[in-house]
């Protein structure tokens, strides 16, 4: 009974719109000639009459023709006249997405939706009509299907849902509800959620009243298991369509269907099967391009010129990142990309206790695998998949973390495989392929625009069969790791893993010319660090007689010893070095500033000894050669800074927790004289002391006294110099060194 009504009413609705139809020149037939006739015909009445209606017709009639961009022109000329009209920007936005325009697609059907909300239900008549001459759609509907398809298309498939949701209460016949049904189940399965799209499938029958919209329904049958993908495969074409669109339409279904599936590799043979129809306007075709495109991995799309740097996303890397991100390591969850860290909270949620995530929270505990060594681990397997080692771990590689113990670290990758496998963490990267690969193309833009990479050589000396690759780590967000990893044959990966710590106004990713300090930084690791190992025995006294006057700003850092403390500090020299040989003095300047403030005070002495040794190359072919003249350099830092003032008590003392509330003042005693015109104190915030006047000297200088309120049961910090701060300095102008302060008072009887 119910299929009856319906198909009444679609009847009724042609009746009533039989008219407007004729005058909006409708034209049965098909051909290239009936479309230039059609084209003809409305161009006369716009000429005659460039109303709204008539400028919307003479775009149509352009398209039927394939002449998109003269469509969207006349769209736009149309909207200048009148600009309140939500037909035109839903035909604009219909002919970019046809023109792969889908941000501008989605920004004319927002508009759009915007418009005609409150306008009553408004038949849209077809261009193409139906054999039964019959509209099967309304310009709401029209709308937001285009809305949602240019969203999926875009890859936001929430706001696809959302628009698709919409689209339905619009539909107002089966041919619109099979193929918002169809594009909405699409979307649900992309977004693996498997409950919500079977959910809709209980609408669809057999049996449905449709005037054109077969080859959408088929796809929903088979999807229910009611048609073959071998039947859709093979179509003879609809009456209403060739066997072209017909294949472009249902292929890109089945496409889906294996993709799905987890047959990937099919999917891809009948997207491609797709693009060699000549249906190029096809809704499926453009989406079989789209996927096509994102299936792709990064490391396929050519790079310009010969540059030695690799841009690449690395599935071994976020497979560790995401290992140790479940596990809690704080450095692995600082991702800044909403879209991904949604997705893997989503696709991982039942894996947080997995065996090897445990394993990782207990290597974390255990042996401080954290930072560069998990990233250590991941350049040192084949693939993210059968986690095979690159280099046997038997004997040691030199350059795999040294927390990793080897039986530790084998036990790890087979608990590993298993998480690869039970996760399908194969199909997470395949979905996120669109991501990965819109921020390598950003990445390497940039640095094929602004980086050098041949600088390491004419700074560090020639590294022959070294090879630069750059991965950008969605889940670091700004931490960034130099690994390296040497090969049997004697070659060498160095590898930037760089934080993703920028994001557009979309939420993806984006990089500016900050990066590629940090792009340098990590590279010179892999310069830096074996030297420091080489001659470890050399800077150990003067590194350990340097760390305890900034352990505690080094250690904030995630740099707890003194050896790593000398990783870093010949690193940033080298980058500001990097930095005057490409931007000049006053950038290196700059950059020296940056460094100091994280108080490696000092970078801009070291930088200058390497200035030197840069202007010196004949002396000193390569930096292992100046060597002798760096461990000097800290030899004489550890003795000068052995010489700085240093603070003998405090009132309140440092650390303590029991401060009386009603101290009026904080007390520091120096062991010598203090220059008594400068001093700094530095902090800020609520939990920096109030200070009530001027601090001030006496005892000739030996003794500060600073007024303060405090109040009850609160934490108080602050530094007494800082890098870039020396105002505390002795009468001979010796600078304190800088000591974080910190203290709490008691809470109120």
């Amino acid at each position: 009974m119910s299929n009856n009504m319906t198909l009444t009413k679609t009847l009724l609705w042609g009746f009533l719109f039989f008219i407007i139809f004729t005058a909006a020149g409708y034209s049965q037939g098909s051909g290239k000639k009936t479309a230039l006739k059609n084209y003809e015909l409305a161009k006369k009445k716009f000429e005659a009459n460039p109303n709204e209606e008539n400028t919307i017709w003479l775009g149509r009639r352009t398209a039927y023709l394939g002449k998109y961009k003269q469509a969207i022109e006349i769209y736009t000329n149309g909207l200048e006249k009148f600009p309140g009209s939500y037909r035109l920007y839903r035909h604009r936005g219909h002919r970019y997405i046809t023109t792969r325009k889908f941000k501008k697609a989605i920004a004319d059907l927002k508009k759009a939706a915007q418009l005609v909300h409150g306008q009553p239900l408004e038949i849209e008549a077809d261009g193409i009509p139906n054999p039964a001459n019959i509209p099967v759609s309304n310009t709401q509907f029209n709308i937001w299907y285009h809305l949602g398809l240019a969203y999926y298309l875009s890859g936001d498939f929430e706001q696809a849902v959302s628009a698709y949701r919409e689209c339905l209460q619009w539909c107002k016949n089966d041919d619109s509800r099979v193929a918002t049904v169809d594009w909405l189940y699409m979307t649900y399965r992309r977004m693996n959620n498997t409950k919500a799209a079977q959910a809709l499938l209980i609408q669809i029958k057999e049996d449905m009243n449709l005037l054109e919209n077969h080859s959408y329904h088929n796809r929903l049958l088979m999807y229910k298991g009611l048609k073959t993908p071998a039947s859709l495969l093979n179509p003879k074409g609809d009456s209403q369509s060739d066997p072209g669109l017909t294949f472009a339409t249902q292929g890109y279904g089945v496409g889906n269907w294996y993709y799905y599936n987890g047959q990937k590799e099919k999917a891809g043979e009948i997207f491609a099967k797709v693009l060699k129809s000549k249906s190029r306007a096809a809704f499926g075709y453009i989406a079989a391009e789209v996927d096509l495109e994102n299936m792709k991995p990064a490391s396929e799309f050519p790079a310009a010129g010969e540059s030695p740097l690799k841009v690449m996303t690395d599935p071994r890397v976020e497979l560790m990142s995401l290992i140790f991100h479940l596990a809690g390591n704080p450095e692995y969850n600082r991702g800044r990309v909403p879209s991904y860290n949604k997705d893997i909270q989503n696709y991982f949620a039942g894996f947080k206790e997995h065996a090897v995530v445990k394993k990782a929270r207990r290597l974390r505990q255990t042996r401080g695998v954290s930072y560069d060594a998990v990233m250590s681990m991941a350049v040192h397997v084949t693939d993210a998949y059968s986690l095979q080692e690159k280099v046997l771990f038997h004997p040691r590689p030199e350059n795999l973390g040294k927390r990793w113990k080897i039986i530790e670290a084998r036990e790890f990758l087979y608990d590993a495989r298993k998480f690869v496998e039970e996760s399908n963490f194969k199909g997470f990267i395949e979905n996120q392929q669109k991501l990965y690969n819109a921020t390598v193309l950003r990445l390497r833009k940039l640095l094929q625009e602004k980086g050098r990479i041949d600088w390491f050589d004419k700074f560090f000396g020639r590294r022959p069969g070294a090879r630069f690759i750059v991965v950008p780590g969605l889940l670091n967000g700004g931490h960034s790791f130099g690994v390296r990893i040497k090969l049997p044959d004697g070659s060498e990966e160095l590898y930037c893993i760089l934080g993703t710590w920028l994001i557009d106004k979309n939420g993806r990713p984006t990089f500016d010319e900050s990066v590629l300090s940090m792009v340098i930084h990590e590279f010179c690791h892999s310069y830096v660090n074996p030297m420091v190992d080489k001659y470890e025995s050399l800077l150990k006294e003067a590194g350990k007689k340097i760390f305890p006057y900034v352990a505690e700003a080094m250690r904030r850092q995630a740099y707890p010893d003194w050896k790593i403390m000398m990783y870093e500090s010949l690193v940033r020299a080298g980058v500001v070095r990097y930095v005057h040989a490409v931007n000049g003095p006053g950038a290196a300047k700059k950059q020296t500033r940056e460094e100091v403030k994280r108080e490696f005070l000092w970078t801009e002495n070291l930088a200058n000894l390497l200035g030197e040794y840069e202007n010196q190359r004949s002396k000193y072919p390569d930096l292992d050669a100046f060597f002798p003249r760096i461990h000097a350099f800290f030899n004489e830092y550890a003795a000068s800074i052995e010489k700085t003032p240093k603070i003998v008590s405090m009132i309140p003392a440092n650390g303590a927790t029991d401060v009386d509330p009603a101290l009026q003042s904080i007390t520091i005693a120096f062991d010598r004289p203090m220059n008594e015109n400068t001093w700094s104190v530095v902090g800020g915030g609520e939990h920096f002391p109030r200070i009530d006047g001027k601090p001030s000297f006496h005892s000739k200088g030996m003794i500060l006294t600073i007024p303060v309120t405090l109040k009850p049961g609160w934490t108080y910090e602050f530094r007494l110099n800082s890098g870039i701060h020396q105002g505390f300095m002795s009468k001979t102008g010796v600078p304190l060194m800088p000591v974080h302060v910190q203290f709490k008072t008691r809470a109120e009887q």
